[in-house]
């Protein structure tokens, strides 16, 4: 394909594979303030009573602004 798009490339041209990224537990330390922090940010919502904002936080799941105030 490459050579269809570069004729004047040789064929035996070494070809560039991109890194792959590392996996987001690849650094212990981020990987547990990220935890950390997504923790606090829902205890802090539960004690301010914020409902709305902890059912936002959940998505698509079960725990909706009721079953949190509940």
């Amino acid at each position: 394909w490459e050579q269809l798009t570069s004729p004047d490339q040789p064929l035996d041209a070494p070809v560039s594979v991109p890194a792959r990224p590392r996996p987001l537990t690849g650094n212990e330390r981020a990987f547990t303030a990220m935890v950390r922090n997504s923790l606090f940010r829902r205890v802090e919502l539960f004690a301010r009573e914020r409902w709305d904002e902890l059912a936002a936080l959940d998505g698509r799941s079960a725990w909706t602004s009721e079953r949190w105030r509940e």
